[in-house]
This record gives structure tokens, sequence and C-alpha cells, in this order.
């Protein structure tokens, strides 16, 4: 079995040979120190469907852009998590993502300590007095994501399976959020749609649980990869996914996919990366994006064009969050 390290340098991999070609390459004479590099610290315990996929294809990204090196950082159970952040930063990792609530207030006391370094958070929660000016904190929101996917297979069908892996990255959430946009293409249709929630664990339970399905058919599948592969054999099913970085890899995502719930925090890594390289650590006020929809951390991300009323809707979702 491959290792955690193993899977992300797989996804490196792919990340630079999807923007090689698309992106200009870093001047010949870096700016920075050799060792300079960007750590994402994950747990060796982690859940399937956290942010950390993405974060490390935007790593990647900073790497081709800006010659970053960048490398996983992972933290076995019950280790002294302070000690071997040091231990990073003395090797070059001068720029810590993370998104494990677990590693929140560590971080951000390390932050503290150490202020020629940048850490960026995504998700979970920190209050503006405990988070230092070298402390760069995203709100994630998957929930309103679900909420547009929940919409969005209303408008396909009024009939719709959601299959869930109940080990899946706050799947709590976004079953909650799905159902509430089915609810509210209800509501201003004057149709209603008829939710059938599945839980499944592998690939096999889903394919097994596939046989029930009359197709043609719209189902949603909140999951890890592994566990798509159960969809092979059905040509007739219009799906709805999450994470699956829809256009951004190498990966065939078959036409059955029309959209996946999504997170982009993209454009937040790279200016991150270049505040480092320029030396500009802090800021004052304190970096802090609380509304992860309308800042677009979070989203529905389509094949196709969205229609105009799940465009209204996403507004709709952002003044309630505004409010």
């Amino acid at each position: 079995m491959r290792t955690r390290l193993a899977k992300l340098a797989t996804i490196f991999a792919v990340g630079t040979i999807l923007l090689t070609g698309c992106v200009a390459k870093p001047n010949e004479e870096s700016t920075h120190k050799a060792k300079t590099s960007g750590c994402l610290i994950t747990s060796a315990s982690e859940l399937p469907g956290t942010p950390d996929r993405q974060l490390a294809a935007d790593l990647v990204e900073a790497q081709v852009v800006y010659g970053l090196k960048v490398r996983e950082v992972t933290i076995s159970s019950g280790e002294n998590l302070m000690p071997r952040l040091l231990k990073e930063l003395q090797a070059g990792c001068v720029f810590m993502v993370a998104s494990n609530p677990k590693y929140l207030d560590s971080l951000a006391s390390f932050a503290r300590l150490h202020p020629k370094m940048l850490v960026l958070f995504f998700g979970s929660q920190i209050a503006i007095e405990d988070q230092p000016t070298n402390f760069r904190w995203l709100a994630d929101d998957i929930s309103s994501a679900a909420k547009l996917a929940g919409f969005a297979a209303s408008e396909l069908s009024d009939s719709v399976t959601l299959y869930l892996q109940p080990k899946y990255w706050l799947v709590k959430e976004m079953e909650a959020g799905f159902r509430a946009g089915v609810k509210e293409y209800s509501r201003i249709s004057g149709r209603s749609t008829a939710i059938t929630v599945r839980k499944i664990n592998t690939a096999n339970e889903l394919k097994a649980k596939l046989q029930e399905v009359v197709e043609p058919s719209v189902i949603t599948l909140f999951a890890s990869r592994s566990i798509w592969d159960g969809i092979e054999d059905y040509s007739n099913l219009t799906v709805i996914g999450s994470n699956l970085q829809l256009g951004k890899t190498l990966r065939k995502i078959d036409a059955k996919v029309v959209g996946s719930v999504e997170r982009n925090s993209r454009l937040v890594v790279l200016r991150a990366v270049a505040s480092l390289l320029a030396r500009k650590f802090n800021t004052d006020p304190v970096y802090r994006i609380p509304n992860a929809l309308e800042k677009g951390l979070v989203q529905y991300r389509t094949a196709e064009p969205a229609s105009t009323e799940l465009a209204e809707y996403r507004q709709r979702l952002i003044s309630e969050l505004n409010k």
C-alpha cells in the first residue's frame, strides 16, 4: 500500500504536467534560499474529503510558478506537534499549510513564536484576537456548496439518490446542505423532489446499491475517489460529486459527471507564497476570509454553464451569510 507521502507525490507529478504548458517558467535565478519550502501538514489518520487534496494541488502550482520546494509533513498519532514543527522550520519549511482542526491552536502558537515564517489554515474557527499577524485563515463552508449541489440535482430530476461515505469529512453538514438545496428548489419551482439516502463504505457497496437504481437516474456521490470506481458499469447515470477537481486533473471524469462540490484556495495560496518570498510575513489587520462562498473558496463547479436559477440561489445564500 502506498504511503500518504507517495500519494501526494503522485498528485504533485500530475499537477506539474498540467501546469507546465500553461504557466510561465520561473526565473532561472531564484531570489530565495535553496532549501525554502512549503509544507502541507497532515495527519496519518486523515479522513477523505478534507481540503488537503486541493491544498496539495495549490502547492504544486506554487512550485511551478515560484520555484518553491513543496513536501508533505505527516504527523503520527500521539506525536508532539510543536517540536516537529520546529524541526521542519529548521529544515527550510517557512510556509506551512494545514486544515486539520487538531493542529489549529498549535500552528497559531507556533506562528506567534516564529514571526519570520507564514502559516495558512483552511477551515475550523479562530478568534481574531488569537490570530497572529503571520497566520492566514480561510473559512471552509462546504455546506453552502452542497446546497448548490442539491438545487442543481433537483433541476435535473424529481427523484435523486444521495450516496454518502460515513467517514467522509463534514459529511453530515454536506447532507444537511444538500437537503436544504433540494428544499429551496421545491420552494421556487413548486415541484417537489424525492431524496433517497444510501450509506456506502466501498466501491463494491456502491455497485450493489446501484443495482437498485433504474436508469436513467440522477445520483449524488459524496465519497472518496476509490469508491467512484463503483459507477463504471452504469452508462445512463447523471452524477454530481465532490472534491473531483473537475477539469483540473488528468483523471478521466466520465461525461456522466455534471458537477462537483469543490474548494478553491488556489489564488490565496499563490498570493501567500508571493508575500512570503517578498518577506512580507505579517499583515495588519490580520488576513481573514470568513465568507467562503462569496470569495469562491467553496463552490459548486459545473461541466456546463450553471442555470440562471442556480446562480440566483448562490447570490441569495451569499446575502444570507453576510447578514
